[in-house]
């Protein structure tokens, strides 16, 4: 018997990409609560994998696919294809969707029913505008906390709009909702199966259009069509049946009737509904047709007497208007013609004024040099020669999960690695955190570095991360530092990525910049520097400046097509700066220097000098790495350019 359960489910189009590079749509579904016992348990984080392995998703291929992403409970099954021993093999498929449990989602309104009731009416009519598909049993929740509903929505020109056009319960909310991030259109949707009790109803909405208020309450005084004076007598009537004894919500419909006939400005609707009922009096059938006739004749016999002097001014009219649009197309096309004599003359200028700027540079620097000015002078002018900011900043804060403990890290690190068919990241993501503890730079290189310096602040500080690129030759390191005033958040990691800083006069600067921030104010710099380099040729000298960075290839992580939708689907994560504090650095350096340095002397037969700067990370990596071998293995990979060869090793065979 295949193993069965409920849960509640996001079902969205996704696009699957064949072996052969095709690509086809198909349906996908992510978990978020499984349904036990009557109740509805929500599940965060690394956990749904304990509960949906392999890959923490459900099999949907077989699903309709959706034309908008949407929320609902299903009974899953065991998918037929599950394969244990594949981490994206899904062991759960949908079976079908649950029709006798209901989803009610809550939409918030920045109103209070207290003190705004009648204003909540207005809202709910002019509709709603959401950047997501709405779920179908919707309660509107006050800042009050009131529950407003059920109701469901009609969409109508991309707005949604409630389809009850009478009574809306409203309650006092006893519930709790459960709020689910959508990172795909960056909204908090909140969910629950539980429907409030009858003793927590309060009062109710009237969402009744104008017309059938007006309507309702004419019928009421269907029976008194005798009366001459329409609107004094229906008002009078109207006040009448409000004094008597009726429930409130009716007395209340009433009197929105009275205020709409007494103030008369009723829209089009409400007075077209309004003068049907009065039409079909016979007295008012009469009075129309007698006025309609009289006004008719009126203007049919005008019209006749004033057709030929009308005709005439019509036909001048015209034979001015054609003078006037031959005029205009004539001197369009004069303007045409000069514009592109301009345009001709322009570039000429342009391309002269060039010519002469390359002449008189070429001149002024033989005339400077005949003159032989003092090096001062030169070097002064160079200092001042570019005043600008030379920087682009991108600050990027995304919402995602805050994680307290690093296992956690490594699991959600190892999931977006996974995105692009990427090694295992187990080295990679304790490095990271040892340059945290360290705060020491890494260094990536390589085609995809950019993107795993994405993938890697999107794990580790996706609420806080910096991205800057140098545009210019001359970097200022104030404006740099200027930047970190974005960081707020002194419980999260901080993250810096900065892009191929050797092109710049960074090259001299920075080593001494990061070295200095080490020591810096906790609280507004970067607690995780990662520095990309597009090629390796180009960056050696700035690559030897920073001999206490590791060095990273990205190919060995990024080994997949890069596309936005694939960076989308990453899961954006925070861990908290106190998850560190119990990793304390041992100082044991005269021992792993020498041991790591015997290692390589056997695995490699070289004999190496360990730069002092190196220990730090020999004595931080000991405690994240189980396995020694494994530990220098590593050391090695990625700090080889940091050791000095001393000598080759000859070793006895």
């Amino acid at each position: 018997m295949s193993i069965q359960m409920i849960a509640l489910l996001k079902i969205y189009k996704k696009t699957v990409t064949k072996e052969d590079g095709t690509t086809f749509p198909a349906s996908g579904a992510q978990p978020y609560a499984i349904y036990e016992n009557g109740k509805m348990q929500f599940i965060y984080g690394a956990a749904i994998r304990d509960y949906f392995p392999n890959s923490g998703k459900i099999y949907a291929n077989n699903h309709p696919i959706p034309q908008q992403d949407y929320y609902g409970i299903f009974e899953l099954e065991e998918a037929l294809l599950y394969n244990a021993d594949l981490p994206y093999s899904s062991k759960y498929g949908i079976k079908n969707e649950v029709q006798d449990i209901k989803l009610y989602e809550a939409i918030n309104m920045n109103i209070q029913y207290e003190t705004q009731k009648y204003e909540i009416t207005n809202i709910i009519q002019a509709g709603f505008d959401l950047n997501f598909m709405p779920s179908k049993d919707i309660f509107l929740k006050t800042s009050d906390n009131y529950l407003i509903g059920p109701i469901q929505f009609e969409e109508v020109n991309g707005k949604y709009f409630c389809k009850e056009e009478n009574y809306i319960f409203c309650y006092k909310n006893e519930i709790t909702f459960y709020s689910i991030y959508d990172s795909f259109n960056n909204s908090t949707r909140h969910f629950t199966i539980d429907h409030p009790s009858v003793k927590e109803h309060v009062d109710w909405i009237d969402v009744a259009k104008k017309d059938r208020i007006i309507s309702e309450a004419l019928k009421q005084l269907k029976d008194n069509e005798e009366f001459g004076d329409m609107s004094r007598r229906v008002i009078k009537g109207l006040k009448k049946l409000y004094t008597q004894d009726q429930e409130i919500h009716l007395k209340e419909r009433l009197e929105r009737a009275i205020n709409l006939i007494e103030s008369q400005t009723l829209d089009k609707e409400v007075t077209e509904e309004y003068l049907k009922l009065l039409l079909n009096l016979d007295v008012t059938k009469q009075s129309i047709q007698r006025q309609v006739d009289e006004r008719f004749n009126a203007e049919y016999n005008k019209f006749f007497e004033e057709n030929k002097k009308m005709i005439k001014e019509v036909r001048s009219l015209k034979e001015q208007d054609l003078k006037v649009k031959e005029e205009l197309h004539k001197k369009n096309l004069k303007l045409q013609f000069i514009n592109e004599e301009l345009s001709e003359v322009k570039n000429t200028m342009d391309f002269e004024i060039t010519k002469l700027k390359e002449k008189f540079s070429e001149e002024y620097v033989k005339q400077l040099k005949e003159a032989s000015l003092p090096a001062i002078v030169q070097s002064c002018n160079l200092q001042n020669s570019n005043n600008g900011k030379e920087l682009f900043a991108v600050w990027q804060s995304i919402e995602g999960i805050k994680l307290d403990n690093i296992e956690g890290f490594k699991i959600n690190f190892q999931h977006n690695i996974n995105e692009f068919k990427g090694s295992n990241s187990e080295k990679l993501a304790t490095t990271i955190l040892s340059a945290v503890m360290l705060n020491e730079p890494i260094l990536l290189h390589g085609k995809g570095s950019q993107e795993l310096a994405k993938l890697i602040t999107h794990s580790i500080s996706s609420l806080q991360t910096l991205v800057l690129i140098p545009e210019l030759e001359t970097t200022s390191l104030n404006d740099i530092h200027n930047q970190y005033m974005k960081f707020e958040d002194t419980n999260t990691i901080k993250s810096l990525v900065i892009h191929d800083p050797h092109t710049t006069s960074a090259l001299y600067s920075l080593p001494t910049f990061f070295r200095e921030q080490k020591w810096g104010h906790e609280g507004i710099t970067p607690n995780l520097t990662i520095i990309t380099l597009s090629t390796l040729d180009e960056a050696r000298e700035f690559i030897g400046k920073m001999s206490s960075s590791p060095l990273i290839a990205a190919g060995d992580y990024i080994k997949s097509t890069i596309t936005p939708y694939k960076l989308r689907n990453l899961q954006a994560s925070s861990l908290l700066l106190n998850a560190l504090e119990e990793y304390e650095i041992k100082e044991e350096s005269r021992v792993l220097r020498k041991r790591f340095r015997e290692w390589v002397e056997d695995e490699h037969g070289f004999d190496i000098e360990i730069p002092i700067e190196l220990t730090s990370w020999l004595n931080q990596l000991t405690i994240l790495f189980e396995e020694e071998n494994e530990l220098y293995d590593w050391i090695y990979k990625v700090f080889r350019t940091s050791c000095t060869l001393v000598k080759e090793v000859e070793v006895e065979l």
